[in-house]
């Protein structure tokens, strides 16, 4: 029993080193939120010590490791025992004998075929446990960081409102001085009331994302406390170093599809010796009343007329196929190549919402600043600032949406290789 579970440690020390570095930089994160700001960090740690998914995880890896055990063991043998009374009137009535048969149920595949099967179902288990916990971390990365967009684009929602509220007042009085016409009066009015719908609309984006990451993580976020940008950096690692081990064979994913083929390959060896019928060795011991003792040996079988375990055959083989295919396209060009795309991809997302950020935005804030100074100081339309507020948001809410792009990105990436990035 203890040998099919030799193999499964490293894999839990690796898994306990994982936890434990994201418990100690949480530890850090948490006097972030003491200072009145929430990471990613707070979430993630909060998720694998509380969170009822990561119980469904492990539930689902116990299942795994049953298996496991139940494919090693053997049947159990059967113990056959009865009592025989003449029931002939000529004969000695009081004569009985008593008759005890021992056998053991025994399947070609219990010779080899199911241990190798089981130590692979434990390693493949354990595997699966990890990636299960990496997508469970990934789920809650997505859910905070649409929580990030949402909180800055309330942000800029407010700073539009106050503006758009702001001038409306003052082109109000110029209206009202006849300086202004009532169009563009109205024009503001209804850009101050959209604003203060889109901003509800926010709130409920909020509320319904905040009840997405309390189911997956268990953290409940403050009302207003501030979140620090998502992590978008990869750290300790580089797009070369990720391709490196592409090529090397050794990330988790491809551990992971190198596993099941070889647990794929070793069913379907299974199922086929399992086509050869089970058989019991049998020995019998019988007695009678008048102190005469037998000892028989024997053997049963099935006779394999019409069930040789095709459908189990057929069942194994499509699996192994299917694993097959899996395991070649990991460790292939085409994977390769796959990998460097969707690298590619995040990163120019990043960079373009990085110009957004940096250029773009501070150009446009820069030139509704002038506008509304020129409004301030006595010019006569306020179509420029009406103007350069739309651009402005159309330039925020691009901005956003990229952000959002490319946090998906990494994440997608993060489960393709089966690591953190």
């Amino acid at each position: 029993m203890m040998k099919a579970f030799t193999k499964v440690t490293p894999y839990f020390v690796t898994l306990l080193s994982v936890v434990v570095v994201v418990i100690i930089a949480g530890s850090s994160a948490q006097a972030d939120q003491k200072k009145g700001e929430v990471t990613f960090e707070d979430v993630l740690t909060q998720a694998i010590s509380t969170s009822p998914l990561v119980k469904e995880i492990d539930s689902a890896i116990a299942i795994r490791l049953a298996e496991s055990i139940e494919t090693r063991l053997r049947l159990n043998p059967e113990l056959q025992a009865g009592v025989g009374v003449p029931v002939d009137p000529a004969g000695d009535a009081d004569k009985t004998q008593l008759n005890l048969t021992l056998s053991q149920p025994l399947r070609p595949s219990d010779f080899g075929a199911r241990s190798a099967v089981s130590t692979l179902l434990s390693e493949s288990a354990t595997t699966e446990q990890k990636l299960s916990i990496l997508e469970l971390s990934q789920s809650a990365y997505l859910s905070y960081a649409k929580l990030w967009v949402l909180q800055e684009q309330k942000k800029f929602l407010v700073e539009q409102r106050d503006r758009a509220r702001r001038i409306s007042e003052k082109v109000e009085k110029a209206t009202s001085a006849g300086a202004l016409g009532k169009g563009e009066g109205n024009l503001f009015r209804a850009e101050y009331q959209k604003l203060r719908a889109q901003l509800l609309g926010v709130e409920a984006d909020s509320a319904r994302e905040r009840a997405n990451l309390l189911k997956l993580s268990t953290f409940s976020l403050e009302e207003g406390l501030p979140l620090e940008l998502p992590p978008i950096e990869l750290v300790g690692t580089s797009t070369e170093s990720i391709l490196q081990s592409v090529e090397e064979g050794s990330l988790p994913i491809q551990t992971r599809y190198e596993l099941l083929a070889k647990v794929a390959r070793e069913r379907e060896k299974l199922a086929r010796k399992d086509a050869f019928p089970a058989f019991s060795p049998q020995i019998g011991y019988q007695r009678t009343e008048d102190g005469g003792s037998f000892v028989g040996v024997g053997i049963q079988f099935e006779l394999p007329f019409s069930n040789r375990n095709q459908a189990e055959i057929l069942r194994r083989q499509g699996e192994a196929t299917y694993a097959r295919a899996k395991n070649a396209y990991s460790r292939s060009d085409a994977f390769r190549e796959e990998v460097k795309l969707s690298l590619r991809s995040m990163e120019a997302l990043r960079q373009q919402a990085e110009t957004y950020k940096k250029e773009v935005i501070p150009s446009l804030v820069s030139a509704l600043g002038s506008y509304e100074a020129q409004f301030q100081a006595g010019a006569e339309t306020v179509l420029p600032i009406w103007q350069a507020q739309r651009e402005l948001a159309d330039a925020q809410l691009a901005s956003l949406d990229l952000w959002l792009r490319m946090f998906t990105a990494r994440s997608e990436v993060s489960i393709l290789l089966g690591k953190i990035l």
